[in-house]
């Protein structure tokens, strides 16, 4: 019985000293960031569109960008198992917490105190965050509780879905590309408008490791975390096992082995190139500062 007592009062000392630690360590973070500047501007994200150059018709005659392949598509326009799959995979209880998760928080911290893997700690909100005003390359506390910071405002400013949005707009899922609908088509040819579950499946594992699960170079554990994943989502009842099966079945029945990464199918094709490199300089000395020809987005409509 005195065993017991003493167990009991060693766990709940370490866990009063964990939080402790924890709560300093919180208090410490945001004394730090109370002077951010621009915090009421967290709605307000700016993403890189290439120029497009259209002809006399209105034909598209080629688009100027830098080598970040995005695009831009709604939550409204994307399919609910995209969705699904990506809150299976990433954060299970996103539509509950209001930007971080209390005990994946404070496991991540205790790993980093002990210098232990225990887990990841970082919700979507919290993931997009710190892609947007964090340098996620910045492996220390500061930069985490930052982070935690930035996913509180958003949390306070946007809606859950307008936070999904971001996140699917913004994220790099490999292959040079951020955004779901770039990464649809560079990895299946296609929006990802008519994107199946096995597709799915394949984006969502690409947000931890691209290079390491990548399919064209690694068929073999991209198959095996898909599998995962999928299996994930029947568990949770969005798909019939039927329906994972045969999607699964399908994506590799027709997945070409030949392929590489860098065999890219996101090309940007132009039917007249001395006439669009004119036309680049042209605007190069018209436009300055944030109005990029690279990343703004222009249309151009030439004579």
């Amino acid at each position: 019985m005195e065993n017991i007592k003493k167990s009991t009062i060693v766990q709940v000392s370490l866990l009063f000293g964990f939080a402790l630690i924890f709560g300093g360590m919180l208090g410490w973070g945001l004394s730090e960031t109370r002077n951010i500047e621009n915090s009421e501007y967290i709605t307000q994200f700016d993403t890189a569109l290439p120029t497009k150059l259209l002809d006399i018709n209105g034909e598209l005659i080629t688009e100027l960008a830098s080598d970040e392949k995005r695009e831009i598509i709604s939550l409204e326009k994307l399919p609910q198992l995209m969705i699904d799959a990506l809150l299976t995979r990433e954060d299970r209880i996103f539509y509950e917490h209001r930007g971080f998760s209390c005990k994946a928080v404070a496991r991540a911290f205790a790993g980093k105190l002990l210098h232990l893997s225990l887990g990841g700690g970082s919700t979507l909100t919290q993931q997009i965050a710190g892609t947007l005003y964090c340098d996620r390359t910045d492996m220390s506390i500061r930069r985490k509780i930052k982070e935690l910071w930035w996913a509180i405002q958003m949390e306070r400013r946007c809606s859950k879905n307008e936070i999904l949005e971001t996140y699917l707009n913004k994220i790099y899922f490999g292959g040079g590309t951020y955004g779901v609908n770039a990464a649809s088509k560079y990895y299946f040819g296609h929006s990802a408008a008519d994107i199946t579950p096995a597709e799915a499946a394949i984006l969502v594992i690409q947000l931890s490791n691209p290079a390491y699960y990548n399919p064209f170079d690694h068929p073999n554990r991209a198959m095996e975390r898909q599998k995962d994943v999928l299996n994930s989502m029947v568990k949770e009842g969005y798909i019939s096992k039927a329906e994972a099966d045969e999607s699964f079945d399908t994506y590799w029945a027709g997945f070409d082995y030949t392929r590489t990464s860098s065999s890219a199918y996101f090309m940007r094709d132009d039917k007249a190139p001395w006439f669009s490199e004119y036309v680049r300089r042209e605007l190069g000395g018209m436009i300055y500062g944030a109005e990029d020809i690279y990343t703004s987005g222009f249309t151009v409509n030439t004579t």
